[in-house]
Formats: C-alpha cells, sequence, structure tokens
C-alpha cells in the first residue's frame, strides 16, 4: 500500500492524497506522471488556498482543489534548475521559496508569478531554505554552516557555523532568537541569532537514514 497523508479530515481512499513517495492523486489508481518531491498551501493575494507542488522537473505547479479533484490552473517554470526538491512558503505573504538540487534559491510571488530574489549557492544543494522572518531566507548547506541572507538588501547577514557538516535542515522559534539545525550524524544545534553564539548541542542515535528534519 501506498504511503500517503490526505488533505482535510477524511481518510477514505476516494480523497485526494499526496503520496510521500512522490505522486499526487485522486486516489490509489489516479495518478499524474509527475514526481513530486514537496508541497506546501498558500493563501494568494486574493484570499484562495493555493496547493503548490514541485518535483523532478523545471516548474513549480499552482492548483486549487475543486470538488475533491486538482486543478492545476498556472506554474513557475525555473530554467536550468534540473528539479525542485523543496519549496517553503512565507508566514504572511504570498510568497514562496524554492530551492533547486544545484542549490539555486529563488523567492517567487504566487500571485504575479514574479520572482522576487534569486541567489545560487551550490553548497545548499538538497536543503531546504525557508522564510527565517518576513525578509530573511535561512539557508542549511551541506558546508558546516547555516547562511541568513536578506531579500531585499541581497547580502548575507550572518553565517552560523556549526561543529559537523550537512546541514540538512533548520528552524527558527517563532520569537526570532534561537535557530535550531540538524544535521546526517543525528547532531542537533541551536543558536543565539542576535550573536551568533552556540547555546545549546544535542546528539540523537545515527540511523543512517535521510533526511533529517527539524521544525
Amino acid at each position: 500500500m501506498r504511503s500517503c497523508v490526505t488533505l482535510g479530515k477524511r481518510r477514505s481512499t476516494s480523497d485526494l492524497v499526496i503520496g510521500m513517495v512522490g505522486v499526487i492523486c485522486k486516489d490509489y489508481q489516479e495518478k499524474f506522471n509527475t514526481e513530486i518531491w514537496s508541497c506546501c498551501w498558500i493563501r494568494d493575494g486574493n484570499g484562495q488556498d493555493i496547493l503548490i507542488y514541485s518535483g523532478l522537473d523545471e516548474e513549480i505547479k499552482l492548483a486549487t482543489l475543486k470538488n475533491n479533484s486538482v486543478d492545476v490552473y498556472n506554474s513557475i517554470e525555473v530554467p536550468q534548475s534540473q528539479s525542485i526538491p523543496h519549496i517553503r512558503p512565507h508566514k504572511t505573504e504570498p510568497w514562496i521559496v524554492s530551492t533547486t538540487i544545484i542549490g539555486q534559491i529563488n523567492v517567487f510571488d504566487v500571485t504575479t508569478r514574479d520572482i522576487k530574489y534569486s541567489t545560487l549557492s551550490p553548497s545548499c544543494i538538497n536543503w531546504p531554505s525557508f522564510f527565517s522572518s518576513p525578509t530573511t531566507i535561512c539557508a542549511p548547506s551541506k558546508t558546516s554552516g547555516v547562511a541568513i541572507l536578506d531579500i531585499e538588501k541581497d547580502v548575507e547577514l550572518i553565517n552560523f557555523v556549526t561543529m559537523s557538516p550537512y546541514i540538512s535542515c533548520g528552524c527558527i522559534n517563532d520569537q526570532g532568537d534561537n535557530l535550531a539545525c540538524c544535521n546526517f550524524d543525528s547532531v542537533v544545534e541551536v543558536f543565539d541569532v542576535n550573536n551568533g553564539k552556540l547555546i545549546y548541542v544535542m546528539e540523537g542515535i545515527f540511523s543512517g537514514h535521510w533526511p533529517r528534519t527539524a521544525y
């Protein structure tokens, strides 16, 4: 049986589901011929809930749900991206940040489909960037560091130097003063965002599986 999670509260196989292994389908038989690696919900500038997903191509799909079916009404092309394994939504604006498999980080306005920010960071290959504040992006890297990027000033504000490489993900608390990140070796490091100092380390048991995730 395919591993999946349903959208909404219902759990029958006739509901719309997103397969964790990479297909989007109305049920277990009906499939779109698209390999999907990431998805998120966002509310566009018109107040409509939009399902956004990306995967093994150079497009980000924008869709709505109508009568338990996916209606793909538009897409955002990301030329030369090869694939887009990660997309994350902005908390208050109709924006998404996408991270491509070659380390290209882009911020798009979902309503207009315009690009608001773009940078290339080869060290961010395969790792998800996310909005750490209304105007900044947190970019975990395969090297020993997590960068905070200002998308308005187009500068790197700070780079947290971690104890170990391959930082697979990170998250910032609601107050915006603590950054937590974890790596392939099950090590979680917490930094003070204001001064960049390491304040906490927790080491788990490495099971040999990936990716490591923190929220």
